[in-house]
């Protein structure tokens, strides 16, 4: 028996209990006569006009003042939503809006705007997570340089040099992470140079479990920002640092007391940054080994 197309909807609403089970069988040339529901044509200018609209309430007014309005799932913010896939003009559209907002408040600077900007659950900036490429999905896409920039560019403008030195070593609330741990967490090198010959951010600083930029770059498994971290600029450091050692032994007239010393720790020099380790002990080669990093395993190996 055949159903008409027209009565199938109300013989489907009426059904109930065990006949609601049963099949019917529809004469196909009967659905010729409608037209498709979704046409690809149709369902193409549907996202076009979808991803339009959401580019109109990035820049609406009322987008504006949702600065304070986290998710409450993820507890993130706006303007973290916008700097951490790398969307330039989204994230200079807002920063714009909320500093005529906020002009004669605590957040009339980007530097202020971004310090009191935090994610409650971290207490990071949208300039960690700019450098990190974070999203709602993902930790440590890559990070935007052109984000990282126009934030440096603007941060210099309104206070100069050392607002910039803040902005880059700015720690977040819960374990004092700076931008440079979460820039190598993201795995792109030319953002940790950024912040280190822009910025000064501190390649030695560690945060409040021990860790420093290298710890996290070995995590996450990134084979050239350890060897840039380990190599170009901890070298620069850890030469500052000896030669500082032996200004003070000059001083104290005990260079030659001192000469054996500076052979022996010559290679703690070298490999100094490799060998330091947090508060539980473990230094870059052993969280390498445990999140199973062959290739700076193999790497941290030679060096040593």
């Amino acid at each position: 028996m055949k159903i008409p197309i027209n009565t199938l909807p109300l013989c489907l609403f009426i059904l109930k209990g065990p006949l609601a089970t049963c099949a019917f069988s529809v004469n196909p040339s009967s659905l010729q006569e409608s037209p498709p529901i979704h046409h690809p044509r149709t369902t193409r200018r549907r996202r076009t006009n979808k991803k339009k609209d959401h580019d109109s309430v990035v820049i609406s007014p009322l987008f504006y003042r949702l600065r304070d309005q986290y998710d409450t799932n993820t507890g993130i913010g706006p303007l973290h939503g916008l700097a951490g896939p790398g969307k330039l003009a989204g994230t200079q559209a807002l920063i714009q809006a909320l500093l005529q907002e906020h002009h004669d408040e605590s957040s009339s600077s980007l530097l202020e705007l971004l310090d009191n900007t935090r994610d409650p659950k971290m207490g990071t900036t949208p300039f960690h997570w700019a450098v990190c490429g974070m999203t709602t999905s993902l930790q440590g896409g890559g990070g935007s340089i052109q984000v990282c920039q126009w934030m440096i560019d603007r941060v210099f403008e309104e206070g100069g040099k050392d607002s910039v030195v803040k902005l880059c070593n700015l720690p977040c609330r819960t374990h004092h992470s700076t931008p440079l741990m979460y820039a190598a967490w993201g795995g792109n090198v030319r953002l940790c140079e950024l912040l280190l010959d822009e910025g000064e951010a501190d390649p030695m600083y560690a945060d409040k479990r021990g860790q420093n930029a290298l710890h996290w770059a070995a995590a996450a498994g990134h084979l050239k920002v350890c060897q840039y971290l380990a190599g170009k600029r901890y070298h620069q450091y850890f030469s500052s640092a000896s030669a500082l050692l032996l200004e003070e032994a000059e001083d104290d007239g005990a260079v030659q007391e001192q000469e054996g010393a500076d052979s022996s720790s010559a290679k703690h020099m070298e490999h100094g940054p490799i060998l330091e380790t947090d508060n539980s002990g473990l230094t870059s080669l052993d969280y390498a080994i445990q999140y199973n990093r062959d290739d700076i395993i193999e790497w941290m190996m030679k060096v040593l």
